[in-house]
């Protein structure tokens, strides 16, 4: 891709650093009505509670300006928060994330997009994710969860195991999102799903994928799959599930570890 950031509004410049890590529901960088951020530095986000998330960067469109948000640097939690959060994914807005996010506590989003309350969801997503970096979270986790958007990620994601309160996924998309993975590396723990698919689409056509003791795909309320690796290693588990879906396995193979389905 070609970064157009180069008039943001909000620069994070490298060595520098912005620490949220002593407050509660607090945002590293807000910004609103179509503003633009780039961070070449570190943000620590802050604590989260029952009623707010500790948020790294926060970005929301409008309907005449779109919120870009590009991370080369680093953005960690230091509770159940998130890095990165696009908000009003029906007025568009684009994430670039070349750098780092990172956190080793459960219940994180590394990269969050969501819907105007009440909105429907567009035929094609208005809103962009793009991940070149890495993402690394811990259990009940999830890498990238999104509301109608598209997303393209050819970077490495990293979750861990599902907990009783909290399902880990590498990619999430829902209400009409479109997954496209091209290369990087998605790993997931225990019964941990790599693509979760919910009335969506899902294109694999590259990466690689240690999923032993999860789920490589899960597709549900009409989600589409198109998948373009060959011998793909699938878990312990149920490797694939779908539910009111469809997969394009495009004649590929595909290796069932000892015990799987």
């Amino acid at each position: 891709y070609n970064s157009p950031l180069y008039n943001e509004e909000v620069y994070l410049a490298a060595g520098k650093t912005i620490d949220m890590a002593n407050s509660t529901g607090s945002i590293g960088i807000e910004a609103l009505d179509g503003a633009r951020v780039k961070n070449d530095g570190k943000i620590i986000a802050g604590k989260s509670n029952s009623t707010s998330s500790g948020v790294g960067i926060l970005g929301e469109s409008t309907v005449s300006d779109e919120t870009w948000i590009e991370n080369n640097g680093q953005i960690v939690m230091t509770d159940a928060g998130i890095g990165i959060y696009l908000d009003y994914t029906d007025k568009g807005g684009k994430v670039y994330n070349n750098g780092k996010i990172e956190s080793s506590n459960a219940k994180t989003l590394g990269i969050y997009s969501q819907l105007t309350n009440s909105a429907a969801p567009l035929a094609t997503p208005a809103a962009e994710i793009y991940n070149t970096g890495d993402i690394i979270l811990t259990d009940g986790s999830v890498g990238i969860f999104s509301e109608n958007t598209k997303i393209e990620n050819s970077g490495n994601i990293k979750v861990g195991s599902s907990t009783s309160t909290g399902s880990s996924v590498g990619i999430y998309g829902s209400k009409k999102s479109e997954i496209k993975n091209t290369g990087g590396s998605i790993e997931v723990g225990n019964d941990g799903i790599a693509f979760y698919g919910d009335d969506s689409k899902i294109d694999i056509s590259g990466g690689s994928f240690n999923v032993i003791s999860g789920t490589m795909i899960y597709g549900k309320n009409g989600t589409d799959v198109n998948f373009g690796v060959n011998e793909a290693v699938l878990g312990e588990k149920t490797g694939i599930y779908l539910e009111d879906s469809t997969i394009n396995l495009n004649g590929n193979n595909l290796n069932l570890s000892d015990g799987g389905l």
